[in-house]
């Protein structure tokens, strides 16, 4: 499991953060095609997300409209995580994000080369 430091937003607080990829639930009875997009809390372990940061991953899917950061928030909401992240590992054309106020801080890197960054980061950790 990767885990780094964050600092929070206010204050002096600090957050692990947490790879979808490895809190997912072995639950071969969960239907999830891309479980990196963070799009269903019932495929994760709830335990190993409470009070951290959710890692997911940026792909096609939210592109032409099956994923959303909306949902992606929804899901960090439901594991009682701190935030979310949200970063992309493939180049992608454009991005399908409208403007909404979400119930949870999160970010959202849709640049490959800036994703990159942070991705070689957790990476290393």
């Amino acid at each position: 499991m990767c885990m780094m430091w964050a600092a929070g937003a206010l204050g002096d607080q600090m957050y692990d953060l947490v790879l979808a990829d490895d809190v997912l639930l072995k639950n071969p009875g969960i239907n999830s095609n891309s479980p990196m997009n963070c799009q269903q809390p019932e495929s994760f372990d709830k335990t190993l997300v409470q009070g951290k940061i959710l890692i997911c991953t940026y792909s096609f899917s939210f592109v032409y409209g099956a994923a959303t950061v909306r949902r992606v928030a929804d899901t960090a909401r439901n594991l009682s995580a701190a935030g979310f992240f949200l970063f992309a590992k493939t180049n992608l054309p454009g991005n399908k994000f409208n403007p909404v106020p979400l119930a949870i801080p999160g970010i959202v890197i849709t640049d490959l080369k800036d994703s990159m960054v942070m991705y070689q980061i957790l990476d290393t950790s």
